[in-house]
C-alpha cells in the first residue's frame, strides 16, 4: 500500500468511527427525548435527501459518460468523484438548512457553527498546505489531496448558508 491508500483508509475508518459515536450519542439522547425532529422537518429532510441523491446520481452518470475512455485530463478519478460527493452534500445541506430541517428542535446552533467551521477550516488549511507543498498535483493533475479543498469549501458554504438563514430568521422574529 502506498501513502495515499493508507491516508484514504485512515480517513475512512476515522469517518466511520465518528459516525458510530454520533449514532450512539443520538441514541442516548433519544432515550431522554431531548432532541427530535418534527414531522415537517422529517419531510423536508427527506426532500433534501432526494435532491442530494439525484444530484449525485446525475453527476456520476455525467462523469461516467464524459470520461468513459479514461480519467479527466485535469484531475484524478478520485478527485472527480469526490467533487460529485461534495456537490451532493452541498445540495442536501443547503436545502435542509433553508427549510429549517437541519437541526433538531432543541439543538444549539453554536454546535453547528463550531462543527462546520472546524471541519471546513481544518480541511481548507490542509488543502492550502498541499498547494504550498506542491503535493496537491500528481502527474500534472489535481490528486486525492485536493479532496480537502472540496470538503473545506462545502462545509464553509454550509456554515455561510446557516449564518445567513439564522440572520434572516432573527430579522423575521423582530
Amino acid at each position: 500500500m502506498d501513502e495515499r491508500q493508507i491516508g484514504f483508509l485512515v480517513g475512512m475508518v476515522t469517518g466511520i468511527l465518528a459516525l458510530i459515536v454520533l449514532a450512539l450519542v443520538q441514541k442516548a439522547r433519544k432515550k431522554n427525548t431531548w432532541c427530535e425532529y418534527d414531522e415537517r422537518q422529517l419531510q423536508a429532510r427527506g426532500k433534501a435527501f432526494q435532491y442530494g441523491f439525484c444530484t449525485l446520481l446525475f453527476y456520476v452518470m455525467f462523469y461516467g459518460v464524459l470520461f468513459e475512455e479514461g480519467e479527466p485530463s485535469w484531475c484524478s478519478n478520485m478527485f472527480g468523484l469526490y467533487l460529485g460527493i461534495g456537490i451532493a452534500l452541498a445540495v442536501f445541506g443547503v436545502y435542509a438548512i433553508w427549510n429549517d430541517a437541519f437541526m433538531q428542535l432543541n439543538q444549539s446552533p453554536m454546535a453547528v457553527y463550531l462543527l462546520f467551521g472546524g471541519v471546513g477550516g481544518l480541511n481548507l488549511i490542509l488543502g492550502i498546505g498541499h498547494i504550498l507543498n506542491g503535493t496537491i498535483t500528481e502527474n500534472g493533475k489535481i490528486g486525492f489531496r485536493g479532496v480537502n479543498l472540496i470538503m473545506g469549501t462545502v462545509f464553509l458554504l454550509l456554515e455561510l448558508v446557516f449564518a445567513v438563514k439564522s440572520c434572516m430568521d432573527k430579522r423575521e422574529e423582530e
